[in-house]
């Protein structure tokens, strides 16, 4: 028997109880069985409600994470595309959309910065165990959404090699969100050994010139430890 005919079954087995206490009402009958009974019945008749309305943001759910990797195909990038569904992480985005617009209030921001770190996190895991096209994910970093430049950060920070310069500076200098900023600063420091002087010289100048690294602590000590390396 499959589960969407038990559950049916179920819910006429409540219709059911709830018809026979109706019945058992109308002539007088209201012993404690029957209020039993009564509610019985009322969670059994629940139980399609529940079960479709289930079925339904499961639905949703995976239309929104094809949406999602539909989009990155469009970017030009189909095999991070289904990398990234089958990894799961396209599922974890849209769930982060979904909290980040339900904590929209600035008083939510650290929440979502921490959610948002716990994306990177994942994805630089990814790309430690799984190889992606670089260039792939250059399409991606410089033309998705805001959240998608981010992953991309961090699948770079996981596997540095799908990094250059190019990124990094644009992380820093035309950034879409803060984090997006302070994640280019670390992609940076992954990299920084292996930047040449007037790569070096290329960031330290891109985050010079934005004010707001002064005043944020984070990346002002990214910053600051970046120009203090030999």
């Amino acid at each position: 028997m499959s589960t969407r005919v038990f559950v049916w079954l179920t819910g006429l087995a409540g219709l059911g109880l709830v018809v026979l206490v109706c019945v058992q009402a109308v002539r007088k009958d209201e012993s404690g069985a029957l209020v039993a009974l009564a509610l019985v019945g009322a969670a059994l008749l629940a139980i399609p409600l529940l079960y479709q309305r289930l079925e339904s943001l499961k639905v949703s759910a995976m239309a929104v994470e094809l949406t999602l990797s539909k989009t990155i195909v469009e970017l030009g990038a189909p095999k991070a595309a289904q990398l990234l569904e089958r990894s799961g992480l396209t599922g974890m985005v849209e769930s982060y959309e979904f909290v980040r617009r339900e904590l929209a209030n600035s008083e939510y921001e650290n929440a979502r910065i921490h959610l948002q770190d716990a994306l990177v996190n994942q994805a630089a895991s990814l790309s430690r165990t799984q190889k992606l096209d670089p260039k792939e994910v250059h399409r991606i970093f410089r033309d998705g959404s805001p959240l998608l430049r981010v992953l991309m950060l961090g699948l770079m920070e996981g596997d540095p090699s799908l990094a250059d310069t190019s990124v990094v500076v644009s992380a820093i200098a035309t950034s879409r969100t803060a984090n997006e900023q302070y994640h280019g600063l670390v992609l940076a420091k992954h990299l920084w050994r292996n930047f040449s002087a007037g790569e070096r010289a290329a960031v330290l100048s891109a985050a010079d010139a934005d004010p707001r690294i002064e005043h944020d602590p984070d990346r002002k000590t990214i910053v600051e430890e970046l120009r203090a390396t030999p």
